[in-house]
């Protein structure tokens, strides 16, 4: 409930500054989006909980992939080596919205939000006829799959995530591939079994965009409901020395008139990220 309330309470401060700061507004989106991902690896976890009861006895006899081949060890430790050091994501384009474009995605998840799935279908095979940048056709996938999700079609919403995967990925925002990451790990609980669920968290733990803490707490949590304690064990030592990762980038807005007449100046900023990334 505490997620939810400060997904609401960003989204409310969006509504109130977008017609005076749009750029701003911009930013508390992103923002919210983040906070939403949160909220969705705790219940992803809750998921998970409710959904797989199974002792150390089974667990090490029915998930040999995941748990105990030579693959799943490979995997398990290319996972730790990736824990232990959160490598720098590459610069990647700021994302830009055509108008209309944005018209059409607001439109078709309106119709989502209100359960008007023919609106919406409407206004996304409308966007698919265009000319869209990987992040706008991103976003037209991931509501096909919100909409999927709603009419309790899993499988397909896990398709049209996996076509976002196969975009150009320095053309997506963080924090949007880390939202579809976060969804399809969900989807995966609710539908896979379990050793492809560990197989699965392995392969996003390795991935270079991944949060590492929040990827290593859900591991603790998964092997912890299998009785892989050993594992539990391995992960709680590793030690991360990553670096501090930007997730989202404003350009500056440049006055005018010192634009036109190239006056330029410059100032020093002083700021400090605390142990939960917040400033």
């Amino acid at each position: 409930m505490l997620a939810v309330y400060l997904v609401m309470e960003v989204v409310e401060t969006v509504e109130a500054v977008e017609e005076s700061n749009p750029m701003f507004a911009t930013a508390l989106r992103v923002v919210a989006l983040i906070r939403r991902w949160f909220a969705k690896l705790i219940l992803v976890s809750i998921c998970f909980s409710s959904s797989h009861k199974v002792d150390a006895q089974h667990a090490d006899s029915s998930a040999p992939e995941g748990n105990g081949s030579p693959q799943g060890e490979e995997a398990f430790e290319r996972c730790l080596q990736s824990l232990a050091f959160q490598s720098n994501i590459p610069y990647r384009t700021d994302a830009a919205f055509d108008e209309s474009n944005q018209k059409l995605l607001n439109r078709a998840q309106l119709g989502i939000d209100e359960g008007d799935f023919k609106q919406a279908n409407k206004s996304l095979k409308k966007l698919e006829k265009r000319q869209l940048n990987d992040f706008e056709r991103g976003l037209v996938y991931y509501l096909y799959g919100q909409m999927a999700i709603q009419e309790g079609d899993y499988e397909e919403a896990l398709s049209q995530y996996q076509r976002i995967s196969e975009l150009n990925e320095n053309n997506l925002p963080v924090a949007f591939e880390r939202e579809v990451d976060a969804s399809t790990l969900q989807l995966q609980i609710r539908t896979k079994s379990v050793e492809e669920i560990v197989n699965a968290a392995l392969g996003w733990c390795q991935k270079n965009v991944t949060d590492k803490q929040a990827a290593k707490a859900f591991l603790v949590n998964l092997y912890g409901q299998l009785g892989r304690q050993d594992r539990v064990a391995a992960l709680n030592a590793v030690v991360s020395s990553g670096e501090y990762l930007p997730l989202l980038k404003v350009l500056p807005v440049y006055p005018k008139y010192a634009q036109e007449r190239g006056i330029t100046g410059y100032c020093v900023v002083e700021y400090v990220v605390t142990a939960t990334g917040g400033g």
